[in-house]
Formats: C-alpha cells, sequence, structure tokens
C-alpha cells in the first residue's frame, strides 16, 4: 500500500526465508528474483533488518539457481559474507588458490604475480602441501628456513627427510614472521590466515583452494562407490567428470622440494585408485561407454598403472573392438618396460591372447 521498495524487499526477503526453511524451493527462488531485482535496481546492500547468516544462506541459493547473480555476488563481497557451506565453488571467495598443475593466486579476481614476493607464497604453498589447517609453526620455519638439503635419511633429528630440525627453529622465527606478515597482506583479508597455539591455518571460510575441492569429491565418490548396491549411474558419471575438471595436474608440479613430493604422489594415487573403482563400477553396472572414457582419461594421470589398461581392454573388447583393446595392450607393454622394466601380468597377457584368437567377425559379447 505503501509502495516502498525497501518494504517490498524486505517481505520478498522473509518470505524466500519461509520458504527455504520449509523445503519450498519454488517458492523461495520466485520470492528471491523479486527480492534481488529490487535490490539490484535499487543497490539495497544493507537494511534494518540484515541478518548476514540468512543472507549467505539466501545468495547461496541465488548462485547456484542462476537468480540474479550479479546481485549476491555484489552483496556477498560489499558485506564479505561468510558461504554457508564449503563446496560452493561459485561463491565470489576472496581468495582462490590454485595448486593442481601450476599454482596460482587471485586476490578479490586480480591475479598476485609469484616473482614479487616469492618467500611468502612459498609459505601458502608449504601451508596447503601441510594440510593447511593447524600446521605447527616450527615445522613450516624448519621446513622452509631449516631443512638440510642433503640430508636424505633425516639424520639428526630423527624425524624422517625434508623434516625441520629443531635446532635450525629458532633463527627462522624472525624470517617466518616478517613473511607471514607479507603474506597477509598479500592476501588481503585479515583473518585468511589463524595462528593459535603455535599452529598455523588458512581459513576455509575465506579462501577457496583447488586441492580442497578436489578431496571432498573423492571423499563423494568413496561415499557413493561405498554406498547402496544400485548405482546411481548419471550422478557417479557426474562426479567423475567433476573431479577429471578439477584435477587439472599433479599437486605443484613444478615444485621439487621433499615437502611436496609426498603430497602430489598420495594425491595422485588416490584419484587414479577412484577413477578405477569408479570406473569398474560403471563397466560392472553396464555403462561401458562411460566407464571405457574414465579409463582414458585415468591412464592420462598414471601411465603406469597396468589394472587401468586392463579395464580399458575389457571394454574395448565389450563394445566389440578388437584392434583398438590390442593397441591398448601393446601401448601397455611398452610402457611397462620402459618405465618399470617389467612385463604385463598373467591376466593381461590372458586377456591380449583373447583377443589375438577371435576370429576377424567376431561379434561385441555384448550383442
Amino acid at each position: 500500500a505503501t509502495e516502498s521498495p525497501i518494504f517490498a524487499y524486505q517481505v520478498d526477503i522473509s518470505e524466500a526465508l519461509f520458504a527455504v526453511d520449509t523445503g519450498d524451493e519454488t517458492r523461495c527462488g520466485a520470492a528471491l528474483r523479486r527480492a534481488f531485482t529490487v535490490g539490484l535496481a535499487e543497490d539495497y546492500l544493507t537494511h534494518q533488518y540484515f541478518r548476514p547468516g540468512v543472507m549467505s544462506r539466501l545468495c547461496a541459493f541465488a548462485l547456484e539457481r542462476g537468480i540474479v547473480t550479479d546481485f549476491a555476488r555484489r552483496l556477498i563481497r560489499h558485506r564479505k559474507l561468510k558461504p554457508p557451506r564449503l563446496d560452493l565453488d561459485d561463491w565470489p571467495w576472496p581468495i582462490r588458490i590454485h595448486t593442481l598443475g601450476r599454482f596460482g593466486l587471485r586476490v578479490d579476481d586480480r591475479p598476485v604475480a609469484e616473482a614479487a614476493q616469492a618467500k611468502p607464497l612459498e609459505l601458502l604453498r608449504v601451508l596447503i602441501a601441510r594440510g593447511g589447517r593447524d600446521v605447527p609453526i616450527d615445522d613450516l620455519i624448519g621446513w622452509l628456513w631449516g631443512q638440510q638439503k642433503d640430508d636424505d635419511s633425516g639424520r639428526g633429528n630423527g624425524r624422517g627427510a625434508g623434516k625441520p630440525g629443531k635446532d635450525k627453529v629458532g633463527g627462522g622465527r624472525a624470517a617466518f614472521d616478517i613473511n607471514l606478515s607479507r603474506l597477509r597482506g598479500l592476501l588481503g583479508q585479515s583473518d585468511a590466515l589463524l595462528v593459535k597455539d603455535g599452529c598455523l591455518t588458512l581459513n576455509n571460510a575465506r579462501c577457496w583452494v583447488d586441492l580442497w575441492r578436489c578431496q571432498r569429491l573423492l571423499a563423494e565418490i568413496r561415499a557413493l562407490l561405498d554406498g547402496a548396491d544400485a548405482l546411481d549411474v548419471a550422478l557417479v558419471v557426474a562426479r567423475g567428470r567433476e573431479l577429471l575438471a578439477c584435477y587439472t595436474g599433479d599437486f605443484l608440479a613444478r615444485e621439487g622440494a621433499a615437502w611436496a613430493s609426498e603430497p602430489r604422489d598420495k594425491l595422485r594415487e588416490r584419484v587414479t585408485t577412484s577413477l578405477a573403482d569408479l570406473a569398474a563400477r560403471l563397466e560392472s553396472a553396464g555403462a561401458v561407454v562411460e566407464a571405457r572414457q574414465i579409463y582414458e582419461r585415468a591412464i592420462e594421470i598414471d601411465p603406469r598403472r597396468e589394472s587401468l589398461y586392463l579395464g580399458l581392454m575389457y571394454c574395448l573388447y565389450r563394445q566389440g573392438k578388437v584392434a583398438e583393446a590390442l593397441r591398448v595392450y601393446h601401448r601397455c607393454r611398452a610402457v611397462l618396460a620402459r618405465d618399470l622394466r617389467a612385463q604385463p601380468s598373467a591376466e593381461t597377457e590372458a586377456l591380449r591372447a583373447l583377443l589375438e584368437n577371435l576370429p576377424p567377425s567376431a561379434a561385441s559379447p555384448d550383442s
């Protein structure tokens, strides 16, 4: 009755909240579209009853469904809203860090040049490599300023290769404090790096890291594979493709230090194992085409894993592509000989023999 845009905005925001709380996504979407359309036109970045937690949830709803996303992103950035969940890839994270295939840092959508602040960014990479959460500062100092380059056995500290020695930590604290301050300046967020009880944490409410997204996808895929007996093929394929899109290369591929090589190898192993298990389940569920595609991509990631070639050969055999399956065998044999000085297993050889002895007009086993 008053024809007040701000009242209409607040009413629609309230209706959207009531609707999402009761699970009525259609009603929530309609109310939120009305509200955010007015908000965009009037630039309503605050109002009398603004509640950050509520607006974070509604902004996340809008971003996931493409509802007036320009206003949602502007609101998030202006009010520095924290994401309601950590798996929101479309959230306008103030800090985005890429570690897979290449290292890159973006702050407020602007790239940070690595050459300008080499040591602070190395501190950031080590922090992420060691988990990113509650990493002892003494260990960070040792890895960055006290590591013995020629000590491959960990002699003198008893904690293994690449681990910091106690005698090196004390002299590195000043350097650590200086570079931590510089890194905070680069990230531009006072709460991006948290120090507590002698440990450093990268705040996952302020920072998006591709490694963390990859780890979440791996956990989701494992839960799907270990869950119900009836496989949701479409969902599993979608998650597999998301994982392949996320894993654009080895973790910190250009970093040769010991603190990076261990997590790099472990992640590659987890990714290829998950893809192999996923492809095998898809094949057993009859989704041979999808399984074949995943096997092919997995081989690109880890070309020395024989089981991937074997799975791909079976998929091609089931599709009646005998010549292609034999080409995969010869590729597998060459890689094993070159990289591992090994021969194909008995199972791989048995499948090769079967393929070679098929008549030229042999049909696919599934036909």
